[in-house]
């Protein structure tokens, strides 16, 4: 009798322990999802800004400075946007990170450390790419075309600077898909 009462009562612990942890699982994957959704839409945000900065820095490297005036405005544009992502990219942070404080969801606790550590490695590099815009904004809204050159020449360092985060935030975003898809969060 008293082993059928210990069997009984272990597993009434097990089923507890298991509901209590089934509640944990439940909110971690609706944060993680949140989060998710959140940096998803702040990451297409910066793609398409990421992908004009890029066509008009390109532009001013090989010399083509035709239509750089006009896009001093587009410039201007693109560093509100990166100003804004940052903003948006700490909030998704926060998201992740109350997954942090809930217990028996190690899986998303890797999954939401990862994503902490992507999102550091794209802001830095988002911060680094806005400041060095804001730098040439005023030379191209000017016109200067001979500094702008030499700006962009003298910038080399800053520039393979900035592509090597922006590469640093990217591997960092795969190796987090990558742990989320192995967990099967």
């Amino acid at each position: 009798m008293k082993s059928v009462l210990l069997l009984l009562t272990g597993a009434l612990c097990a089923l507890l322990v298991f509901a209590g942890c089934g509640g944990q699982v439940k909110e971690a994957k609706e944060y993680m999802q949140k989060a998710d959704t959140l940096f998803e839409n702040v990451d297409a945000k910066l793609s398409k800004a990421s992908s004009k900065s890029n066509e008009i820095i390109g532009k001013a490297v090989t010399g083509d400075t035709t239509s750089l005036k006009q896009k001093a405005d587009v410039i201007g544009d693109i560093t509100k946007t990166f100003e804004s992502a940052v903003e948006e990219l700490e909030r998704v942070q926060a998201q992740y990170k109350k997954i942090l404080d809930l217990k028996g969801v190690e899986d998303y606790i890797e999954y939401a450390n990862a994503m902490i550590k992507a999102i550091d490695a794209e802001i830095e590099s988002v911060k680094a790419g806005n400041e060095f815009l804001a730098k040439v904004n005023p030379i191209v809204s000017a016109g200067d075309w001979t500094k702008l050159s030499e700006t962009i020449e003298g910038s080399t360092s800053e520039i393979n600077g900035i592509t090597k985060l922006t590469r640093k935030a990217k591997d960092s975003i795969s190796n987090a898909q990558k742990i989320k898809g192995k967990k099967e969060l």
